[in-house]
């Protein structure tokens, strides 16, 4: 069994009560304690990183729930050698960054946190040039439902974060709204799905197809009129088997307190890339080759972006 490295830091979550009361409605507190979870478990997600969470006792001074940020990792690995110390603190901050909304304000301000976090994301090797605006995408539901629960307890009249009460971010009730989506749908992109086709559409009109993504059946709606024209004009054949790689609209929708309430819809914007059957070579659709050349050129920027002179103090 490998020997693993632990780093702790405390986190407090600071609920002024508007009654000076030192108690909260239990089923609210859990409800609210499960979307801060999301958050919490979507930052692990995107960061690559391996963090957990001890509670420990609550204190008064409105409700102040405290806890410990721990990240395990492997003695050996690389991220300790490279950044012993500086991780942990670095996470606590990005909790508070996106909780607190600073990532909303003064994008100046915060450049030098999110060049850190640019930092810390090549560390951890996952291979992405715009992991703070893909951290806002992935938060901005769960910040949602975390912000409507504490919106919608009205004894709540503003929320603090920090490592302790003398070194918080607070963010008043004036400003929950800020958080909260007011479109009941979230649409997520995947831009490298694979969807195996069990019923294509071959002729015009506005006819679902069927396939299979992720392991699931879904039906979803073709949105590239170029692959569409291509099949009608016979450039494509399909057989048992056969796949499209594509740019995949999978759109959620949610009740008043953030639960998904209906089953997901799909749509693909653009096709990439076709395969007729497993005995067959994937072929590139126009659309494809543009995205090869592009990517090809965003690699060639990210090696001067990400060169060891942007993390310099200036």
């Amino acid at each position: 069994m490998k020997e693993k490295a632990v780093e702790k830091h405390q986190f407090i979550i600071h609920y002024y009560l508007i009654d000076e009361t030192h108690s909260i409605n239990t089923f609210i507190k859990n409800g609210i304690e499960k979307d801060f979870l999301n958050i919490i478990n979507t930052i692990n997600y995107e960061l690559n990183i391996n963090i957990t969470l001890e509670s420990k006792i609550a204190q008064n001074g409105g409700y102040i729930e405290v806890l410990d940020i721990i990240e395990n990792h492997p003695v050996s690995s690389t991220l300790i050698a490279s950044a012993t110390a500086y991780t942990i603190r670095q996470i606590v901050e990005i909790v508070k960054y996106f909780l607190s909304g600073k990532h909303k304000r003064n994008e100046l301000e915060n450049r030098k946190l999110e060049l850190e976090i640019l930092k810390l994301e090549q560390e951890n090797t996952k291979n992405t040039m715009d992991i703070n605006n893909q951290l806002k995408q992935k938060l901005a539901r769960p910040l949602s439902n975390y912000y409507t629960k504490i919106e919608k307890y009205e004894k709540i009249k503003a929320v603090g974060f920090g490592e302790t009460t003398n070194n918080e971010y607070i963010v008043q009730r004036s400003e929950f709204k800020n958080f909260i989506l007011i479109d009941d749908k979230e649409t997520e992109i995947d831009d490298e799905a694979n969807i195996e086709l069990i019923s294509p559409v071959l002729k015009e009109g506005r006819y679902k197809w069927r396939g299979i993504y992720n392991g699931k059946n879904i039906e979803f709606s073709m949105g590239d009129s170029k692959f569409k024209d291509d099949i009608i004009n016979g450039r494509y054949d399909f057989g048992n088997g056969s796949f499209i790689n594509c740019q995949l609209y999978i759109t959620k929708t949610y009740d008043d307190f953030g639960n998904e309430v209906k089953n997901k819809t799909y749509r693909v914007a653009k096709v990439y890339e076709i395969k007729r059957d497993v005995f067959n070579d994937w072929i590139s659709t126009h659309k494809g080759l543009i995205r090869k050349k592009t990517n090809f050129k965003n690699n060639i920027k990210s090696q001067n972006l990400f060169s060891d002179s942007d993390y310099k103090e200036v």
